[in-house]
């Protein structure tokens, strides 16, 4: 799968699944595109995500929190280590277009839109 693959899944997903059970108000069912290098002990990952967060109303606190996550992960070269972190929220389903069109333009996106990442991962967890 490539990034922007990844990325058109996620959006369509957003747009087109709505969410149950979320607690009340505008930011219970987000999107959060976001990039660095990382390493979480198993060697250093250039990573470009977009994460859906959801906020339950059964729960309370961190643990109302979860979250579904599509990561590329690729080799760190000396270019990709070069873009600064960051990362932008979608703050509900009205904000779609002008997210996608944010994650289009980024830098990391158009590092890697051409490039087969090294692995792509799908996690749903608690926060």
């Amino acid at each position: 799968m490539t990034v922007p693959q990844l990325i058109d899944d996620a959006l369509a997903f957003y747009r087109s699944v709505p969410a149950s059970g979320l607690a009340s108000g505008p930011d219970t069912d987000m999107l959060l595109f976001q990039w660095a290098v990382f390493d979480w002990g198993q060697g250093e990952r250039f990573e470009i995500d977009l994460t859906r967060q959801f906020i339950s109303s059964s729960l309370m606190g961190d643990s109302a929190i979860s979250q579904l996550r599509y990561t590329a992960l690729f080799i760190p070269t000396a270019g990709l280590r070069a873009i600064p972190p960051a990362n932008r929220w979608c703050r509900g389903i009205a904000d779609p277009s002008s997210f996608d069109d944010f994650i289009r333009q980024s830098t990391a996106y158009r590092a890697v839109a051409d490039t087969l990442p090294q692995a792509v991962q799908l996690n749903w967890d608690k926060v």
